[in-house]
C-alpha cells in the first residue's frame, strides 16, 4: 500500500515539475524580449495551453499586467513567482 501511495506521489511531483519547466521556459521566452500587449495575449494563450483554464488564465494575466503597469521592469522570474503563488492558492 505504501509502494502505490510513493509511486503515485513520484508520479505527481514528475509531472509538476515538467509542467513547470515547460512553462517556465515559454515565460522566460515570452519577458525575455520587449513586452508589448500581443506578450500578455501570448501569456494568456500560454496559461491556457496548459491547462489552466479559461478564468484562471486571464485572472493571471490581469494580475501581471497590473504589475508590468507599475513596474515595466517586470522580469521574467518575477511572472513565474506570481504564477505560482496563486496555483498554490488554489
Amino acid at each position: 500500500m505504501f509502494r502505490t501511495i510513493k509511486t503515485t506521489i513520484k508520479k505527481l511531483y514528475h509531472s509538476f515539475t515538467f509542467f513547470r519547466s515547460q512553462l517556465g521556459k515559454k515565460i522566460y521566452s515570452l519577458f525575455g524580449k520587449k513586452i508589448e500587449e500581443s506578450s500578455f495575449e501570448e501569456l494568456e494563450k500560454i496559461f491556457f495551453e496548459a491547462d489552466l483554464g479559461l478564468p484562471l488564465a486571464t485572472d493571471l494575466v490581469e494580475e501581471v499586467r497590473e504589475i508590468y503597469d507599475s513596474d515595466p521592469a517586470i522580469s521574467a522570474t518575477d511572472v513565474l513567482q506570481i504564477v505560482e503563488k496563486k496555483l498554490l492558492k488554489i
